[in-house]
């Protein structure tokens, strides 16, 4: 968005002043009462207005371009608004009964904010439902065991009986509620697999539908976890999450192992990014028609038991089945601890950012002068999508002209008939370069000015030659939509539809000069170069498209390491400024990591290991007694001494200074009794007990690395604090240990 001019003179207008001037005349010539047009002296009024009106015009650009200018010769760079990204889906749901294909950089919009894909995509016309396989609780399991035990007792020999339900993963509703589960847990997912129904449309042929995915690829969206606990950028290397596996995909056959053992057929999939740490999408080719056919199950009791897919009741659904895709993790690694967190899983998925396409717009002519410069209309402007033409002939961006050769070398002028280079000033060897090398130009992206060469640095724009470019632009935080907020798109075919099953992220506001200029001292003093705490603390606030509201940058530690010193170790605590989740202990989830990590990548020394993470909290609880002053209500005072205890505590208010508590700064008792104490109309505090997260009354609750304090619960009572044990709740039970097991469905209570 364009920058706002600051006003020497808020009168700017020519009315305004014309008014004002003949609001004075009765104040100073009482006697002057012909106000009308025809009146000399108005007409006299009416010109010095006029000119007062443009000197105001121009005096009020000065400090704006003075202020930029300023900045441009410091090399202060100003941030361009951030483009939001995301995910959409797009479905065929009453199209033709075939694969279409779907060409990169699509529109769709949301409202009046518009996204464009960055993929290809194959749109399959079969739907997709999402199941896994969920142990029963305790009390279902006994209600039905013994029954269930009875019907499958001959699958005692094979292993252990693990009752399940079959449940289907719904994509979320509320951005701010996004429910996990996790394929390596055992004690939730028992056979650590996700499992994918290929459907039919309602009232279609199976076969037909079968003819019409053959041999096609299927795009599957991923997204892992919201939550995540770190972020890391390994030496000299990109940036990794520890603890992940790598997930299969296999597809249904029509085989079996020793005629009861259902076999699956390994799928090939291409992954654009890690799909365990980062949302993204997955590329399976399907096989033929004769590899998408299944089992013929005849036995009643043989459907959904061991590997088979999940057990489905809903006839509606299961008579629709095309096939079966199971994403699991290895079995060579059986879970083996690692965790496979998944929040979404949804087929005709492509990624896409927020921006709009511009084709061939006119920027005017040539002038052939040095430093030629011209002015795109739509800003800001994505990175690297200008393409320029200069009388049909392209160009190409560069980061610096300074580096741009000569738009007529001197090698070229000076050469022998064999064509070697004969220029005094340059190596019998050197290398003729083309002059095409020299037609190159910037971009800003937040005015959109194109910069040309001055002919010794870059060529410059012939006289009269028509200058075009298209280009994309978007960015701010109107890209960041809700969950289905994206619904409409001219360029799909009719019977599509099309929405963001996520809510997108990363949209920011451009900086504006007055920020810019408070950050001088600051980048004058890193260069946008990660070298000190100082530094790592400064560059970290400024990623955009996420609201941080503290950063913490500790040297020579590691998060896993709290009692070691590890040189060439940063790490990096972030905190958002809202959680809506836990608003009074908020964390970053995984998106929120993951941009400031881009952010720090291409900043940091490549020697330097960078572990970007949220805090780890220590729950505490407080109980305060107090007495009020004589002649006040208690529950107000209630109120504002539990409210005082819990600003005091607070990641981001916290502390003596209000800036949030300090690391490693123990909780202590007497400390929250003084604050309690300076609570108005606090007479004085009867006493103060303070737990920590085992539930047993402290003095103190230290505090290491990441660590800070969360309120689970604050209480206050006139007279005695309320006793601690009436604070506390449930210590979560640890689970039984892991042990072979054979999958066997349960029919839900309500089908």
């Amino acid at each position: 968005m364009p920058l706002e001019v600051p006003k020497i003179d808020d009168r700017n207008s020519y009315q305004q002043i014309l008014d004002e001037a003949l609001a004075r005349i009765p104040v100073h010539n009482p006697e002057w009462t012909n106000f009308n047009n025809s009146d000399p002296g108005v007409t006299i009024l009416q010109l010095f207005a006029f000119m007062h009106e443009n000197l105001l015009y121009r005096s009020n650009l000065i400090p704006e371009r003075n202020r930029r200018k300023f900045l441009t010769l410091l090399g202060v760079p100003m941030q361009a608004a951030a483009a939001a990204e995301g995910m959409v889906v797009i479905n065929n749901e009453k199209g033709p009964l075939q694969t279409t294909a779907l060409p990169p950089d699509l529109e769709v919009t949301a409202g009046k904010v518009p996204f464009r894909t960055r993929d290809g995509l194959d749109v399959l016309p079969v739907e997709a439902k999402i199941y896994y396989k969920r142990k029963l609780s305790d009390d279902r399991r006994q209600q039905v065991e013994d029954t269930y035990a009875q019907l499958y007792g001959s699958y005692d020999e094979i292993g252990q009986l693990k009752f399940y339900e079959t449940i289907p993963l719904e994509p979320p509703t509320n951005s701010a509620v996004i429910s996990t589960i996790d394929l390596g847990n055992k004690e939730v997912v028992i056979d650590s697999s996700l499992w994918i129904a290929l459907l039919a449309r309602p009232r279609e042929d199976i076969d037909a539908a079968r003819a019409a995915i053959a041999n096609k690829i299927l795009n599957i969206g991923v997204m892992p976890d919201f939550a995540a606990t770190q972020k890391v950028l390994l030496p000299a290397g990109p940036p990794t999450t520890e603890g992940q596996a790598t997930l299969h995909f296999e597809i249904a056959t029509q085989e079996k192992h020793n005629d009861t053992i259902p076999k699956y057929n390994r799928l090939k999939a291409t992954m654009d990014t890690d799909v365990l740490t980062n949302p993204g999408i997955v590329k399976v080719t399907l096989p033929d028609v004769e590899g998408l056919k299944m089992w013929n199950i005849t036995e009643p009791l043989e459907a959904g038991t061991g590997d088979f897919p999940p057990s489905l009741e809903d006839t509606s659904v299961l008579d629709r089945v095309i096939t079966w895709i199971r994403m699991r993790l290895p079995e060579e690694k059986d879970g083996g601890g690692l965790s496979a967190k998944i929040s979404w899983v949804g087929i005709n998925a492509t990624r896409m950012r927020q921006r709009a396409h511009v084709a061939s717009e006119n920027l005017g002519v040539g002038t052939g002068e040095p430093d030629q410069a011209v002015t795109l209309v739509n800003t800001p402007v994505i990175p690297e999508t200008v393409e320029l033409t200069v009388s049909g002939e392209h160009w190409e961006e560069t980061d610096d002209l300074l580096t741009a050769v000569p738009e007529v070398p001197p090698d070229v002028l000076n050469t022998t008939p064999e064509g070697q280079n004969s220029t005094p000033k340059l190596p019998p060897d050197a290398q003729t370069q083309p002059a095409q090398e020299a037609k190159v130009f910037t971009v800003d992206r937040e005015s959109g000015k194109i910069q040309f060469g001055d002919g010794a640095r870059g060529a410059r724009p012939a006289n009269n030659a028509v200058i075009r470019a298209s280009y994309d632009y978007g960015g701010g935080r109107p890209g960041n939509v809700n969950i289905g907020a994206i619904n409409k798109s001219s360029a799909l075919p009719s019977g599509f539809t099309v929405t963001n099953p996520l809510p997108t992220r990363g949209g920011d506001e451009p900086e504006s000069v007055d920020e810019a200029e408070k950050n001088i001292p600051k980048f004058l003093r890193h260069r946008d170069r990660l070298v000190t705490e100082q530094d790592f603390k400064d560059i970290a606030e400024r990623t955009p498209g996420v609201d941080i509201g503290r950063v913490e940058a500790i040297s020579l530690f590691h998060p896993k390491l709290d009692d070691a010193m590890t040189p060439g170790t940063v790490t990096v605590m972030v905190i958002p400024r809202y959680d809506a989740v836990q608003p009074d202990a908020p964390v970053p989830d995984r998106l929120f990591l993951e941009l400031v990590c881009k952010y720090l990548q291409p900043r940091r020394l490549v020697t330097t290991e960078v572990h970007v993470v949220g805090p780890k909290y220590k729950d505490v609880y407080v109980s305060v007694g107090i007495e009020v002053v004589a002649g006040l209500d208690f529950p107000p005072v209630r109120e504002a001494v539990n409210s005082a205890i819990r600003k005091f505590l607070s990641p981001l208010e916290g502390g003596r200074g209000g800036k949030g508590w300090l690391l490693e700064k123990a909780v202590v008792a007497r400390e929250l009794w003084a604050e309690a104490n300076r609570v108005d109309s606090v007479a004085y505090v009867t006493g103060l007990i303070l737990g920590d997260e085992d539930g047993d009354e402290v003095e103190q609750v230290p505090m290491s690395g990441v660590e800070l304090p969360r309120i689970v619960k604050v209480d206050t009572q006139q007279g005695d604090p309320e006793l601690l044990e009436e604070l506390l709740g449930e210590i979560p039970i640890s689970p039984e240990e892991r042990q072979q097991i054979v999958p066997i469905p349960v029919i839900p209570k309500d089908c």
